[in-house]
């Protein structure tokens, strides 16, 4: 699915009150900077990129504010430049899963290993972490 309009993008999720469970699979966000998930009643939450997605197609930023959220996934092959996560106090579960088709030293700006630690940090309190060994690499590289 293609998403244009970061604007609609973050209008449409906003207004689903009663939201539960939402899944971004092999959605491309077409010259989003930014992609913004506000929606409080949410407590699952799964995004993925598909695998070789040019560049310009992914979010340089990702904010999520969901303060019931206790399952997040996030895969991709790209780490946005920022991650924006409000408390989350009652996330039980995350599974961050970077995979690398390119030496992470070489990824243009994107500053990988800053960003992968951002991320990390911003879901500190999680009680479950799954992460990959291409996470780990990336991290090593700092």
């Amino acid at each position: 699915m293609y998403l244009y309009d970061e604007e609609w993008t973050r209008r449409f999720f906003s207004s689903l009150p009663a939201l539960k469970r939402l899944v971004l699979e092999s959605c491309t966000f077409y010259n989003h900077q930014k992609l913004t998930i506000l929606v409080s009643s949410i407590n699952h939450l799964r995004i993925a990129y598909p695998v070789f997605l040019p560049f310009k197609e992914y979010c340089r930023e990702i904010e999520i504010n969901a303060p019931n959220l206790d399952y997040l996934y996030r895969w991709t092959n790209r780490i946005p430049k920022a991650y924006i996560l409000f408390d989350m106090p009652v996330l039980e579960e995350a599974l961050i899963d970077v995979a690398l088709y390119e030496n992470p030293l070489l990824m243009d700006d994107v500053k990988v290993c800053h960003n992968a630690c951002n991320l990390l940090a911003h879901i500190a309190n999680v009680k479950k972490l799954s992460i990959t060994a291409d996470l780990l690499v990336v991290m090593t590289t700092c």
